[in-house]
């Protein structure tokens, strides 16, 4: 890989990673999960992301997003992929994901972060995980 590409690739993969594992961001904090017992479990992006969801559920899309944007506007060559299409890819990825979730399957998509004695009352989207 071209050392220049390479760079690039490293920026956008620590932007990624930056917007998910942030603990105060925008992502931090996207799930309440509330238990019978009256307890209240936060989660963000960083409980939600690996490997295949962030290849296959942000970055694959939104190369093929750009790609087709580029090929309608018959450009002679691609434009480069911007660190603010991959922060809004980042973020639109998260807050769809937290949409599917529900009561029924919580403990699914979180293994073993939802204990088992307890019954899940209610699952509520709390941020739609804006870029700042």
């Amino acid at each position: 890989m071209n050392p220049a590409h390479a760079a690039l690739a490293r920026e956008f993969g620590e932007l990624v990673s930056d917007l998910v594992f942030a603990p105060n961001g925008s992502l931090a904090a996207l799930l309440h999960v509330h238990l019978a017992d009256g307890r209240l479990l936060v989660f963000g992006a960083r409980d939600l992301a690996t490997p295949a969801a962030i290849a296959d559920g942000i970055v694959r899309p939104l190369l093929a997003r750009v790609a087709q944007r580029d090929l309608r506007a018959r450009l002679p060559e691609p434009l480069p992929l911007t660190r603010e299409e991959l922060e809004r890819a980042t973020h639109a990825y998260f807050v769809e994901r937290c949409r599917s979730l529900t009561r029924e399957n919580v403990r699914s998509v979180l293994p073993g972060r939802i204990p088992d004695d307890q019954g899940v009352v209610k699952v509520e989207r709390v941020s739609k995980g804006e870029p700042a």
